[in-house]
């Protein structure tokens, strides 16, 4: 009678599963290398011919927050106008009180943002002359990825450009958040199609879009979660730039005292540029 060696075959399986992970591992490894190696040469490319590119700046449009106020009052105005106002004056009231509000807060979103767009955009016209600036709304975001342009990329008066050629010769830039370096976690990521994230991922609305999608989730080299305040640059698939490049300006935009405004954020990003490219890095 044969006997099998139980002990014998369970090593032989353990050692498998081990050496085929280790493979696994190393390929993972390589992949995740050669990625950001060549995000980095790519990046490379891009500030090289910025000269003659271009810098798209990003503005919030707050488009999901205005359409839900918008779509709330039509609500509450429908059961205004169903209701008996002798008999529950008082619930008519205070759906017209809460319906005032809401167009007020509705305004108020509207005059604040445009008066940061004309903020930004004046911000970089008056200081920012290393290349070409225009800018896009960030509800269109995910057409600015695919490189559907048209109709989307306008200038500082805000004429919107028909014909524009930019190739992958542009950069991102908004102001906004720092993070980690997405490029080198790039690899780690599956999104459903519904935008760009941040790894452990977990499904969030985007604000701006207003799809439900897949986050990535992580620490700053701050050790806060989000990162610092800055003028942020971004690549053409909307992921950080990273050292040795120009990749930031922090703003201080949440200590009050030393809060940067948009002018000196902007141009102290041209002095990053300037002196990045004079000193022949790129050549």
């Amino acid at each position: 009678m044969v006997k099998f060696d139980f002990h014998g075959f369970g090593f032989y399986i353990f050692a498998s599963i081990k050496t085929y992970t280790m493979r696994f591992i190393v390929f993972l490894l390589l992949l995740v290398t050669f990625h950001f190696v060549y995000s980095q040469e790519n990046t490379h490319e891009i500030f090289r011919n910025l000269k003659n590119g271009a810098i798209l700046v990003r503005l919030p449009n707050n488009t999901i927050t205005i359409k839900a106020i918008e779509e709330r009052n039509l609500l509450l105005q429908k059961k205004a106008e169903g209701i008996d106002k002798i008999n529950h004056n008082k619930e008519y009231q205070k759906l017209l009180k809460t319906i005032d509000s809401n167009i007020k807060l509705l305004n108020k979103i509207v005059t604040e943002r445009e008066y940061k767009h004309k903020i930004i955009i004046e911000s970089f016209s008056n200081n920012f002359s290393f290349c070409p600036v225009y800018y896009f709304y960030s509800n269109d975001s995910r057409e600015i990825k695919n490189k559907n342009f048209k109709g989307h990329i306008f200038n500082a008066n805000k004429e919107f450009i028909d014909t524009i050629n930019l190739s992958d010769n542009y950069l991102i830039a908004e102001f906004g958040e720092t993070n980690e370096d997405t490029a080198k976690i790039k690899l780690r990521k599956t999104k459903s199609y519904d935008f760009y994230g941040h790894p452990n991922e977990r499904l969030e609305r985007n604000d701006e879009t207003g799809y439900i999608e897949y986050v990535d989730y992580y620490y700053s080299s701050t050790g806060m979660e989000g990162g610092v305040d800055a003028l942020v640059l971004l690549s053409p698939e909307f992921i950080q730039i990273q050292r040795p490049y120009p990749h930031y300006v922090r703003t201080f935009e949440r200590l009050p005292f030393i809060n940067r405004s948009y002018e000196e954020t902007v141009l102290r990003l041209q002095h990053k540029i300037v002196k990045y490219t004079l000193e022949g890095v790129l050549f």
